[in-house]
């Protein structure tokens, strides 16, 4: 069993790879048990963090997914994609295991240029 705290596992994930994510964020959503962001009922607790939004709303939004959870093997218990300026991370699980992924968009080709 591996308890987490949702909120500091992201802002911890977030420190580490993209030190000024609070000026490059622009999204994201989280859900916690259920199905990850299916049309369905049962598919848990939903927390959004939508375009445009204050410094309060951040706040708002962190302090909501301040919850814990069991990151370890076993089924996945927390879902989500964080937009940026040029990268996202997301949720990703592999047999139970959870972890968050950072990505990045490619460079444009020069011969695009």
């Amino acid at each position: 069993m591996a308890i987490e705290n949702a909120q500091a596992e992201l802002i911890k994930f977030l420190n580490k790879f993209v030190p000024s994510w609070r000026d490059e964020l622009v999204c994201a959503r989280v859900a916690r048990g259920g199905y990850g962001f299916e049309d369905r009922e049962d598919s848990g607790e939903k927390f959004f963090l939508k375009k445009g939004f204050t410094s309060e709303e951040l706040e708002a939004f962190l302090s909501s997914i301040s919850f814990t959870y069991d990151s370890g093997y076993g089924s996945q218990e927390l879902f989500g994609t964080v937009w940026g300026k040029d990268w996202w991370a997301e949720r990703r699980e592999y047999d139970g295991r959870e972890w968050w992924e950072l990505r990045r968009y490619p460079p444009i080709p020069q011969e695009l240029s």
